[in-house]
């Protein structure tokens, strides 16, 4: 199969990837998943330089993420990527890594192609750059949107600083995942096997914005943990995270 349909590549588990623990975390991860998209959409001739002739985007909609096992520092990973058979005006993409030769986890990843000037949604067909998507399989399940809980407490706030800012001045989509850690306790840290993660990007966090973060807690023994990320004083939702998993 042609080899810009699927893609490969391998990530050393560094150091600065590594958690408490001694093991890739989910902001390590959601790093790697970010360059691995970055660079498929360089070969495939629709990466961030295409985007800035053609004056279309790709806007992050949604991820999700399961994994099997968390690898340790030094352990050597090999993804795989495609873009998923396309349908209606979300595109797909899908994710798999391996440790050796054991599939350890799989990420589905949402975009919506946006027009430059007009901010609006545009049609895939008017990407002259063709997608060239995978048909032969797809993961067992998307990224989906999330349905937001009633019932939240405070769990922090952040405000946007430079160093959270991308190339377009708005705020990275790791760093949404970033600021929700920093408000868990340190002992849940320590002892929470994360298994599954959801996000949703619902609106622009920008520099200097006050952002209130919420959390809506399930069960006891094992974590279904919902946050909410609000634009202070607004109720603006920035975004909406779903952390599951067992102590």
């Amino acid at each position: 199969m042609n080899e810009s349909i699927i893609f490969e590549k391998e990530y050393e588990v560094s150091l600065p990837m590594i958690n408490i623990n001694g093991k890739l975390g989910i902001f390590g991860l959601l790093n790697i998943i970010q360059d691995l998209s970055s660079q498929h959409a360089e070969v495939q001739g629709f990466g961030y330089e295409a985007q800035i002739k053609l004056n279309k985007f790709w806007v992050l909609v949604g991820q999700r993420i399961q994994v099997k096992k968390w690898p340790k520092w030094n352990d050597k990973l090999r993804f795989k990527t495609w873009i998923r058979l396309l349908s209606g005006k979300i595109v797909y993409r899908d994710i798999e890594f391996y440790l050796e030769d054991n599939l350890i986890g799989e990420c589905s990843v949402s975009w919506l192609l946006m027009d430059g000037e007009t901010r609006k949604m545009a049609k895939l067909e008017d990407f002259p750059v063709t997608v060239r998507a995978r048909e032969d399989y797809c993961l067992p399940f998307k990224a989906e949107k999330l349905v937001k809980r009633d019932e939240f407490q405070d769990s922090g706030e952040r405000i946007v600083r430079v160093t959270d800012l991308d190339i377009n001045n708005h705020v990275n989509n790791t760093k949404y995942t970033q600021w929700v850690l920093d408000t868990i306790e340190l002992q849940y840290h320590k002892k929470l096997f994360l298994s599954e993660f959801e996000i949703n990007f619902l609106s622009e966090a920008k520099l200097d914005d006050h952002i209130k973060i919420l959390r809506s807690e399930k069960g006891a023994s094992e974590v279904d943990t919902q946050f909410v990320g609000l634009i202070k004083g607004s109720d603006k939702p920035v975004f909406v995270s779903n952390f599951k998993g067992k102590f």
